[in-house]
């Protein structure tokens, strides 16, 4: 029976999740830089996710797992604080 490598297995597991984390905002930005960017960036995290499960660094890829994480929050902060400015404010008339 093969030993399995579960910090291996893991690591890509939470690449794999970021991959799919920045191809879900890919979706909801209209800009066509940022969808490319967020795509290519998805594609990237798909193949280190892969590669770390057939051979590569797990510390590596843990270390890209990590920036990863930090890049897309930022991303979102952006896209929710661009959709507060673009939200008209809603005024509640006193009764």
């Amino acid at each position: 029976m093969p030993d399995l490598d579960i910090e291996r297995i893991a690591t890509s597991n939470v690449l794999f999740e970021m991959a799919d984390r920045f191809a879900t905002e890919s979706t909801l930005w209209a800009e066509r830089d940022a969808v490319r960017n967020l795509t290519r960036t998805a594609r990237h995290l798909s193949q280190l996710a892969r590669q770390t499960l057939t051979g590569g660094d797990p510390d590596i890829a843990t270390a890209y797992a990590d920036a990863a994480d930090l890049l897309i929050r930022n991303i979102e902060g952006a896209r929710r604080f661009l959709h507060c400015l673009d939200t008209p404010p809603i005024v509640r008339r006193p009764q």
